[in-house]
């Protein structure tokens, strides 16, 4: 499971990457993994300039798409739509935060479940069209001249998978609904009611996301042996993980209450004695 994702999108980079480019992945993997370790520092006193910076590269982006629609001249209008997206993102920073956050909780908590409800159902959804009870047979091949069906769009597959489930697990529209209202409720408030902490939190969590991913792509890539025997460690792996995440957060919470300056009051003039 550590291993799956990274190894599937590094092969999705190398596959549309020309051989004169080939070190491209790995670049790219450096800079997500020094994006890591600058959230897992200093990401939440960063977080309204990075989110600024990010809505300004939206904004830009979506001028160049104004510039071609409206035939407007193409910088000046990239200008303008990235000043917007700066100052979009400067303004409601804690509107994005909490929209974060609440979108950070959802995500936890629906992993968490469908570890631990919906993966044991995956195994009969994804053995459709093995054929199980003739050894020695693993997929069931389409007769000679019949129709071989295409492959559904990803929408369609989405919406099988959903069918699936509802008819194999109890209640599981419910209890999904109920989890991504709930968790994203909480996310919400906690992102507006204590946004120091929901900043903090936010950064560990993406910081420590990207070190972990980097980490894995590089040493499936460079090092396989490596990554082999830290999938053997097993729970020491993420208790090391669940460390260092909790060192980041409160270093990150603790670096957002930086110098507090100390007001003194100036001392009240001293009365001049009346003369005799």
């Amino acid at each position: 499971m550590m291993e799956t994702w990274p190894k599937m999108i590094l092969e999705a980079l190398t596959q549309h990457i020309p051989q004169s480019a080939a070190w491209l992945p790995y670049a790219s993997t450096g800079v997500l993994a020094l994006l890591g370790l600058v959230l897992m520092a200093k990401g939440a006193k960063l977080a309204p300039l990075m989110a600024a910076c990010a809505f300004a590269t939206g904004g830009g982006l979506s001028g160049s798409y104004v510039a071609h629609w409206f035939s407007t001249p193409v910088w000046p209008t990239i200008g303008v739509g990235a000043a917007i997206g700066f100052g979009l993102g400067l303004v409601l920073f804690k509107l994005w935060l909490s929209i974060l956050v609440a979108a950070s909780f959802v995500v936890a908590a629906l992993s968490f479940y469908g570890v631990k409800v919906v993966s044991p159902h995956l195994e009969g959804y994804t053995s459709q069209g093995y054929n199980a009870r003739e050894p020695g047979i693993g997929v069931t091949l389409p007769m000679p001249g019949s129709t071989v069906a295409v492959a559904p769009s990803p929408q369609e597959e989405l919406t099988h998978l959903w069918s699936y489930l509802t008819g194999r697990i109890p209640s599981f529209q419910t209890s999904f609904w109920a989890i991504v209202a709930s968790t994203g409720l909480a996310g919400l408030l906690v992102g507006l009611l204590v946004p120091r902490v929901a900043r903090a939190l936010l950064a560990s969590t993406l910081g420590l996301g990207c070190v972990l991913l980097a980490v894995v792509a590089g040493l499936k890539a460079l090092w396989p042996e490596a990554l082999g025997w830290l999938t053997t460690l097993g729970p020491w792996t993420w208790g090391v993980a669940a460390g260092v995440w909790t060192v980041s957060l409160l270093y990150n919470f603790v670096d957002l209450g930086g110098r507090r300056t100390v007001r003194r009051d100036p001392p009240e003039p001293v009365a001049k004695p009346a003369a005799a």
